[in-house]
């Protein structure tokens, strides 16, 4: 988890995998403004009316202030937090967590076929 220090409402200073930086928000709406809201996430941050998979937009603002950290480094939840204390929103897009009930929802369910009824719509 990364160690997050509030220089003030808009700026921070974060510990990341013992490495060490401050952030400031409009800082990383700058590098963000050219960012792509492509790509396949369950998490995004909202910047400028953008969404941006979050594990990508830390990338972009680490690689931006030459820090060496990789997707690899630092989790979705990294991430997620630090967006949320700079005051982005993070939104969660994806399937939906009825799937994790599949087969569970009904005594004596088949759980291979309540899973393709629920993913097809069908009762």
């Amino acid at each position: 988890m990364p160690e997050i220090h509030h220089l003030c409402y808009m700026a921070m200073e974060v510990t990341l995998r013992r490495v060490d930086f401050k952030l400031d928000r409009r800082e990383v709406e700058d590098i963000l403004s050219e960012a792509q809201e492509s790509g396949k996430a369950s998490y995004y941050v909202i910047v400028k009316g953008k969404e941006i998979p979050v594990k990508r937009a830390l990338e972009k603002v680490l690689r931006a202030k030459g820090i060496g950290l990789t997707l690899l480094d630092y989790t979705t939840q990294d991430a997620v937090r630090i967006f949320r204390r700079l005051g982005f929103d993070v939104v969660r897009r994806g399937k939906s967590d009825i799937m994790r009930f599949a087969g569970a929802i009904r005594g004596n369910g088949n759980s291979v076929e309540d899973k393709e009824k629920i993913y097809e719509g069908s009762p």
